[in-house]
């Protein structure tokens, strides 16, 4: 999935749809965001590539549909004037979204998307429709020849690639690294760029959830928890400011807050914190134990945050008194954040590892 973001006049919307004229020209080439479910698979069916135009926001559902339809997925519903009878739609397809702000936030989406943030144009480089249409179309059969050459070339290419370690969506990365030899371009362009764009989709999952910047702020500073989901929802509120506390994605269960954390793992892992849920202990409660702690080979970049939090906490208690908690947890996270985003990035020393043991 290609999500492309920017503020307005960063011509998202054309791009979308000189994207899909190119390989699937089409009478409505943006549609609005589906009403449901079944409508986006009969879209799907109707087409070869999804475009979503102008998006404030994904909702859950159309989250988890997304999915689905990138991966291939199937909808099954009762056929139209029958009681019994039930039509299938199976289907597997490319998916352009764009909108101003960053559409996919949650992490199984994010692990099966490319985001691009498009730069605003220059007044200068402005065209008006009709000029812009008639350069598109005149270019339109030379750059389709480009890319089914790129192609023919990519697939001769990939029953050679092999990768050492691959990444989620193995076979879009195998294919973009057959992309990368039939092009001629340096070793690891591909997936040097493919993990840097990860990176930052990983930090959209991360700010988006008020859980997994609190759960950031309480590894920092106690480096390992371990207890029941109930335990761990009794803790996280000193970690998050009462505005957190209030977002409609806080758990308000110990059930809800090991969801979230399962769904938020592996982003948080990619950043150097390790979410493990424990199976059921075998007594009467069938307890869970979750431990959550930071990762050894970001404990340097754990220990620099440690220090900001401790200057932080000696602050805290020299200007307020102990009974002002609330005070205390919203300096504490503002501060937490900060240190967060000046933190070197995880992902980049990922793929630097990587690479140094040759896995890539």
């Amino acid at each position: 999935m290609l999500s492309l973001n920017g503020e307005q006049g960063s011509c998202k919307s054309s791009a979308s749809a000189v994207l899909r004229n190119l390989v699937d020209p089409n009478a409505a080439s943006l549609r609005s965001g589906p009403r449901d479910e079944r409508d986006l698979f009969i879209a799907a069916n109707n087409s070869w590539v999804i475009t979503l135009d102008n998006l404030s926001h994904l909702p859950d559902w159309l989250s988890d549909a997304l999915c689905r339809i990138a991966t291939g997925g199937g909808l099954a519903t009762r056929r139209l004037y029958t009681d019994l009878s039930e039509t299938i739609i199976n289907v597997q397809r490319p998916i352009v979204l764009n909108g101003i702000g960053e559409l996919a936030t949650r992490g199984d989406l994010l692990d099966r998307s490319v985001v691009i943030s498009l730069p605003t144009l220059d007044v200068e480089k402005r065209r008006d429709e009709a000029e812009f249409r008639s350069g598109f179309e005149s270019a339109k059969p030379h750059l389709f020849g480009a890319l089914l050459d790129a192609f023919v070339a990519a697939l001769g290419q990939l029953p050679n690639v092999k990768m050492a370690r691959k990444p989620r969506m193995a076979d879009f990365a195998l294919f973009g690294v057959a992309v990368e030899h039939a092009l001629g371009w340096p070793r690891h362009t591909f997936l040097n760029s493919y993990e840097a764009n990860r990176s930052t989709t990983n930090c959209s999952a991360i700010e988006a959830s008020p859980v997994a910047l609190a759960v950031q702020a309480l590894v920092a500073e106690e480096r390992v928890f371990e207890g029941t989901a109930t335990e761990l929802l009794n803790k996280v509120p000193f970690y998050a400011d009462e505005q957190r506390q209030k977002h409609r994605a806080w758990p308000d269960s110990g059930w809800k807050l090991s969801s979230i954390l399962r769904r938020l793992a592996p982003s948080l892992r990619a950043y150097g914190v390790e979410v493990t849920l424990g199976e059921r202990k075998p007594d009467h409660k069938r307890t869970r134990i979750i431990r959550i702690a930071t990762r050894a080979s970001y404990a340097s970049s754990v220990s620099n945050i440690a220090v900001n939090q401790t200057s932080l906490r000696t602050h805290v208690d020299a200007s307020t008194s102990p009974s002002d908690g609330a005070s205390q947890r919203s300096q504490r996270s503002n501060v937490l954040k900060a240190c967060i985003v000046d933190a070197p990035d995880a992902s980049d020393a990922l793929v630097q590892t990587s690479m140094v043991r040759g896995e890539v």
